[in-house]
């Protein structure tokens, strides 16, 4: 790895038996070793984006569940996060967004209340956070190492739309790559 200098002389090359890269889904290294495995850059019809939003709590907790809801074009999860709100995840395709004028709140209220159990859980209620979203979403697996570096969560590969996966893969990877890295 070559650090920078700060102005004052050459820049520093540092030698290391062993580089972790735990930088997160969109590692500069595993982009720079491999620079085909990135996001796509191009949307279809059949793409994937995820979506998110915040609601009134009218469940109680939802008692300490998390209920999936399927609906054409998509599913959605809800479960209970702290304070008295639910967050709604979902995923949906490019297709079924367009449909409902590329708003996540049309696709809610044409799409997914059709399902009585998600409209009793949200009733009317408007979102208490505005929509986020992200993708489009790929779903695959990165090579867990590569040139001399091993991929910790997020950067070893991404399980979208699912938030706080890679933190828990990255405290778990870092378990599995102790040996090695002790070794190093």
């Amino acid at each position: 790895v070559t650090r920078p200098s700060n102005g004052t002389g050459p820049d520093e090359l540092i030698g290391a038996g062993l580089v972790i890269g735990a930088d997160g889904r969109r590692s500069m290294l595993q982009r720079a070793l491999q620079p085909a495995i990135g996001d796509p850059l191009t949307t279809s019809p059949k793409s994937w984006f995820g979506f998110k939003a915040h609601f009134p709590d009218r469940t109680r907790g939802l008692s300490r569940r998390i209920e999936l809801f399927v609906f054409e074009g998509g599913y959605a999860g809800l479960g209970a996060v702290e304070g008295t709100r639910l967050n709604l995840a979902l995923i949906a395709r490019v297709d079924a967004l367009n449909a409902c004028g590329n708003s996540p709140q049309r696709l809610l209220e044409e799409r997914m209340l059709q399902n009585p159990l998600l409209r009793e859980r949200l009733g009317n209620d408007p979102p208490c956070s505005a929509w986020k979203t992200i993708g489009p979403l790929r779903f695959n697996v990165r090579k867990p190492a590569s040139h001399g570096a091993m991929f910790l969560g997020d950067a070893a590969g991404t399980i979208d739309p699912f938030s706080g996966e890679g933190m828990s893969n990255a405290v778990h990877g870092a378990e599995l790559a102790l040996p090695f890295v002790l070794d190093a």
